[in-house]
């Protein structure tokens, strides 16, 4: 594998709704051990509090075709509580559309 610190930034560009919770709280766990002190993560994907907030119709509309949102799986992943509990900080989240989120945090030094 990849050795312990040697990136400077991680990103994960909308995967993390395709994966089952167990397979992401891992990736963030691989991307914490990958980067470098002071390092980044930065997250785009679908913010799984805001898919709860769509009306009916267009929810199940992206739930049919989502194979982790279809049990709701998906909607229990907390970024900024994963995110702090696998060791990063500075967890900042901000929406940049309707239902997508950026979410940017610090592995500390």
């Amino acid at each position: 594998g990849l050795p312990s610190g040697s990136f400077d930034v991680v990103t994960f560009n909308f995967i993390l709704h395709e994966l089952p919770l167990a397979a992401s709280l891992a990736a963030f766990r691989e991307a914490h051990r990958l980067l470098a002190p002071g390092g980044i993560v930065a997250v785009l994907d679908i913010d799984p509090r805001r898919l709860l907030e769509l009306p009916p119709l267009r929810r199940w509309a992206f739930q049919v075709t989502e194979p982790w949102c279809k049990d709701g799986e998906y909607y229990s992943l907390n970024f900024k509580k994963a995110l702090e509990e696998v060791g990063f900080d500075s967890v900042k989240t901000t929406s940049n559309d309707p239902v997508n989120a950026v979410v940017v945090a610090r592995k500390s030094k």
